[in-house]
């Protein structure tokens, strides 16, 4: 009987939930020009993002969805602390859920070094099932105006294969130098202005055109699903999916399952084990579905597969922080970089089928795994779950 009630309360939240709208309506960006480095291991990545940060001269925006209350995150808290005593402007925002386990005492010695600290998406009692479900997903940094970072690794000793649980962390992130900065600047501008009680003012920087063509594009409240229909609608031979969370909307999966029918190839590559309870039971039914109408599905064993991409005929990519699944289309704030540049689309594309050679085709027992009466029983409660996993 409990299990009835927690159900039913769980419609009726999920009801109350979707007539919730964001007030906030995303700004747009043009095509820019930019160049690009990409990182798919923690370890090299913070090693070039840790030195940006100390060179820092006047000014530093960092956003994260998740720093860790631990070793790493700590490292990376203390490095923007000494920046701020030296006398370098540090914004720092940080999502109330994402990083709730970070250490007050560690909050209270950044502000008195001069770190302007705001949690995004505080808990509000006017709108408490909103405030609590509707994430800021983005992991953006800008250094001096001139430097930026964008992508899916979050701060911690995991994300730096230093983890318990996960002895490898694959994400996808990037180093972005030129003119697509400026639009990394005014998308933190936008999120500070939306968490904080004042408005912050960052001076623009002169910046040259890059090599690469990449347009930013930041979503929120459904806006995230018409940007991946277009894509792939787009594609005439071959759809390339990453993502650690594979729970598409009704009218993505009708859009895949029609370009199956009609001859694209699709790649979809998801990680064979979960880190997050009634992930695996909330999208196996997604992948089975796609596997059957024709798609491969692949299962990534090296370590955990976090990295977030969508490639479209190896000409046009889609990196960032959002998942292939319905928080972050309808409910997340995320933030994501379509690259339409062949050349650079190519070396994610090449990062992307290397993966693939490190994970295995979908199996039938690790559909039923631990066995099938309770994968059963949580792909139920997983399904009515699914919005907020």
């Amino acid at each position: 009987m409990w299990v009835l009630i927690t159900i039913a309360i769980i419609i009726l939240v999920t009801l109350w939930l979707q007539t919730s709208q964001s007030s906030n309506s995303e700004p747009t960006y043009p095509v820019r020009q930019g160049n690009m480095t990409f990182f798919v291991n923690g370890h090299r990545l913070f090693q070039h993002y840790i030195e940006d940060i100390r060179n820092a001269k006047t000014w530093i925006c960092v956003q994260f969805f998740i720093i860790k209350n631990d070793l790493f995150g700590h490292h990376v808290l203390t490095i923007l602390q000494e920046k701020a005593a030296s006398g370098v402007t540090v914004y720092l925002l940080i999502d109330q859920m994402g990083s709730r386990t970070l250490a007050k005492d560690k909050i209270e010695m950044l502000k008195q070094a001069g770190v302007q600290v705001v949690y995004s998406n505080r808990f509000s009692i006017k709108h408490p099932i909103q405030s609590i479900n509707q994430r800021n997903h983005r992991k953006i940094t800008v250094v001096d105006g001139h430097i930026g970072y964008l992508g899916g690794f979050n701060v911690g000793n995991q994300y730096i294969n230093q983890g318990d649980q996960f002895s490898r962390w694959r994400d996808y992130h990037m180093k972005l130098t030129e003119e697509i900065v400026e639009d990394l600047s005014e998308q933190f501008i936008f999120d500070w202005r939306n968490n904080a009680s004042e408005p912050i003012s960052i001076p623009r920087s002169e910046l040259e055109r890059g090599d690469t063509r990449m347009q930013l594009i930041g979503s929120s409240s459904g806006t995230l699903e018409s940007t991946f229909l277009q894509l792939i609608n787009s594609a005439q031979k071959t759809i390339q999916i990453g993502s650690p969370y594979f729970i598409p909307s009704k009218q993505l999966k009708a859009l895949l399952i029609e370009k199956l029918k009609e001859g694209v190839h699709i790649d979809i590559l998801y990680p064979h084990d979960s880190d997050h309870p009634f992930v695996k039971e909330a999208s196996a039914p997604y992948l089975h579905e796609m596997a059957k109408y024709g798609a491969s599905v692949y299962l990534f064993y090296r370590g955990f597969y976090h990295a977030k991409s969508l490639i479209i005929d190896g000409k046009v990519a889609d990196v960032g922080t959002a998942n292939f699944d319905l928080r972050s289309l309808y409910l997340n704030e995320e933030v994501n970089m379509l690259i339409k540049d062949e050349t650079a689309v190519k070396t994610i594309q090449g990062y992307f089928n290397r993966d693939l050679r490190a994970a295995m085709p979908l199996y039938d027992a690790w559909l039923k795994t631990p066995n099938a009466f309770v994968f059963r029983i949580k792909k139920c409660l997983a399904w009515v779950l699914r919005p907020y996993l």
